[in-house]
């Protein structure tokens, strides 16, 4: 432990936070958590502190921090109205596995729980917290906040990586103690989670069984050394990498064995072993997200979640570990001298041909099936560089993204998850280009889900944040209103919108803004904002897009 200091609460939560290498934290200064961002003023010098105007968008930034740089974001916010704010940007970072820290205000210790009417106060918030983070802790006293940080740190290093929450009332923040600072090196380590010696064993003989074998790697790979390991345990057994919508560029769309969401489900279809890493494995078309366990293939699933076990997707061998400790160690076991040689007699060459039967069988279909969103995604791809992030909002092109966009990183694609989150996209965006600010960062958004956090374009100019957002403007939440016409004999209500004028509205802010009429000027502005390095904007009018959902299904 380090020699005790004499300092506020609100002090003891800055300088922890400098202790842990936190260099930003997102925010909205209030009344009980002044005390907070005076620490940070004084006892942080080394953290930025980035005012949101809203504080959905401190969680959103701090979620799209996360994962884009792998390293915990953090958020800060008062308490009633201000943790309410957050839980949508905490229920998909939840969704996702991102590691964010929420540190929450709360009301005077005396007042906690008293529901008397005062300032920012809800029933139970403590409750309302526990339901979108993995741990949660409230201090009682300002010289236990820095223990409440470190353990803060450590859950979201170990496990499944979700957020977690901290709250801290007024009066412990502005509680002068003596306060002991928490070295990281003085937390006992705690492990990782990885497969048994049984467990490996048991997996190597359903390996060896099968004829057919496919890798499905999900969200669970996307941050580590998973890809590569995988890329190697591909080749090693024979066997195709099929990446979910989540799990698209923990390994790059351009290794011969890896295949995109439709191809990937072709390879599905025809496996007699399905070995999941890092997934739920579930999906719109049954339990297994309508694998090749519908017809009989054997099921191994490798997550660190009991729960990734239970109805309605057991499958035939659970493994509960972390999915790169997994996959390398997988892979070691098949490096073994006693290890079956693979491949033999041309086998490698004709797996890789079988995959690119598959990939352009499902390129084929896609291009009959969306057509004009394909134009819109070339254009895109052309433009950024390989290690680009995209950050898709839940909108049209974003769903025809899962099917026809090349992601290359793990970390090049950012998406809600299974909450499917509208209007996450662009504050998440701002908050991935400042977690990995060497890199293009671009927002995919629709007219419908920009409206949701488009006040950060304040945000953005503020601090200079150089995303290129694009907002594709047809005029509607579009996939609602097709889905409407398609269910009702053509009626859509409440789907229709009434737009500002995108160009106009972001030059209000100060952000550089164009129009692009057509795929190929898109292509041109998105390469100009680039590099530019400055926040921009681009307004697409689009026309009616084509369903993707028979793709996706």
């Amino acid at each position: 432990m380090s020699a005790r200091s004499t300092m506020t609460g609100g002090q003891a939560l800055a300088a922890q936070l400098a202790l842990e290498c936190v260099d930003t934290v997102f925010g909205i200064p209030g009344l009980q958590i002044y005390h907070a961002v005076d620490g940070l003023g004084t006892h942080a010098p080394g953290i930025d502190f980035i005012t949101t105007r809203h504080e959905q968008a401190t969680a959103y930034m701090a979620d799209g921090y996360a994962r884009a740089s792998g390293k915990p974001g953090v958020c800060l916010v008062v308490p009633g109205p201000g943790v309410l704010n957050i839980l949508a940007a905490l229920s998909t970072a939840y969704a996702c596995s991102s590691p964010v820290l929420a540190i929450c205000g709360q009301l005077a210790t005396s007042a906690i729980g008293r529901d008397n009417g005062a300032l920012h106060e809800i029933n139970r918030q403590s409750d309302t917290l526990k339901t979108v983070t993995k741990w949660h802790a409230i201090a009682r006293a300002a010289e236990e906040i820095p223990a409440l940080v470190r353990e803060a740190m450590v859950q979201l290093s170990t496990g499944t990586p979700r957020p977690v929450a901290l709250e801290i009332p007024p009066d412990i923040l502005a509680q002068e103690a003596e306060v002991c600072l928490v070295p990281v090196l003085d937390q006992p380590e705690r492990r990782t989670p990885a497969p048994l010696p049984g467990e490996l064993a048991a997996l190597r003989s359903e390996i060896d069984a099968a004829q057919r074998p496919v890798l499905v790697v999900g969200g669970g790979c996307r941050n580590g050394r998973a890809g590569e390991a995988i890329a190697g345990l591909a080749t090693r057994i024979g066997a195709p990498i099929a990446l979910t919508a989540n799990g698209l560029g923990s390994v790059p769309a351009d290794h011969p064995l890896a295949l995109g969401t439709l191809a990937g489900k072709m390879a599905i279809a025809q496996a007699d072993l399905l070995i999941g890493i890092g997934t739920r494995f579930i999906g719109r078309s049954g339990p297994f997200g309508g694998s090749g366990a519908e017809h009989g293939a054997r099921v191994a699933l490798i997550n660190t979640e009991t729960a990734a076990f239970r109805e309605p997707r057991v499958p035939d061998l659970a493994i509960k570990a972390d999915a790169t400790v997994a996959a390398e160690a997988l892979l070691e076991s098949f490096s073994a001298p006693a290890a079956p040689s693979w491949p033999q007699d041309g086998a490698h060459e004709e797996l890789v041909q079988r995959c690119a039967t598959w990939r352009a069988e499902a390129q084929s279909r896609i291009e009959a099936g969306i057509a004009p969103q394909l134009e819109y995604l070339r254009a895109l791809q052309q433009a950024i560089p390989r290690d680009a992030v995209v950050v898709g909002e839940y909108t049209q092109l974003s769903y025809a993204a899962q099917l026809g966009f090349d992601f290359f990183t793990g970390s090049g694609t950012i998406t809600p998850g299974y909450q499917g989150t509208l209007g996450y996209g662009y504050a998440t965006a701002l908050g991935a280009a400042v977690g990995q600010p060497g890199r293009a960062v671009v927002s995919v958004n629709g007219d419908g889900g920009f409206g949701w956090t488009l006040a950060e374009l304040a945000t953005a100019r503020q601090y200079d944040i150089p995303v290129v957002a694009i907002v594709a403007d047809d005029g509607a939440y579009g996939n609602v209103q097709r889905d409407q016409k398609a269910q009702f004999e053509g009626r859509a209500y409440g789907s229709q919108l009434r737009n500002p004028d995108f160009v106009a509205l972001a030059g209000a802010f100060g952000i550089a803004a164009s129009r692009a009429a057509s795929p190929e000027e898109l292509g041109e502005q998105v390469a100009a904002g680039i590099a530019a390095r400055e926040p921009r904007l681009i307004h697409l009018p689009v026309p009616t897009f084509p369903t993707p959902w028979p793709l996706l299904a």
